[in-house]
């Protein structure tokens, strides 16, 4: 047996003991946060029905607002990247969110913020709490009045 290849296969072992791993807690905290939280597409009249199917509710039953991210999984625990544990770690860029208001009775009432920049808090490297959504004025685009012309 050659060198290089027990090489290759001793380098490629100290690899993936490197790379970020769940524990069961992490792990439970972070399919929580995915599933109140973050969503493919999202129509704002579907909060209630959303809701519903993912079982989202605090101890009182209902949850009096939620916030969905409109992402991959991927782009959001891309947040985190480089970062083990810490509250409030802002997003580089922007995504697209809903706010879904408790109105009545398990009746939610959603309205599209468009696209903010987003915090969350991670543990080991995963997004586990969502903490805020900032919207912003993109330093492309001049307000006239609230009109906005692009420059």
């Amino acid at each position: 047996m050659s060198i290089l290849p027990v090489c290759l296969l001793v380098g490629l072992l100290l690899l993936q003991g490197t790379a970020p791993q769940q524990n069961d807690e992490v792990k439970r905290l972070y399919e929580q946060f995915l599933n109140q939280h973050v969503i493919g597409a999202l129509d704002e009249n579907d909060c209630s029905k959303v809701i519903e199917e993912r079982k989202i509710q605090d101890k009182n039953g209902f949850k009096e607002t939620n916030t969905f991210i409109i992402a991959s999984k991927e782009a959001v625990t891309a947040i985190c990247q480089g970062r083990k544990s810490g509250e409030n770690i802002e997003s580089k860029g922007q995504f697209n969110v809903v706010v879904c208001t408790h109105v009545d009775k398990g009746k939610y009432k959603g309205e599209r913020l468009g696209y903010h920049y987003i915090a969350v808090g991670c543990k080991d490297y995963f997004p586990v709490h969502f903490g805020t959504h900032q919207s912003f004025v993109r330093p492309d685009m001049l307000c006239i009045g609230c009109i906005f012309y692009s420059l």
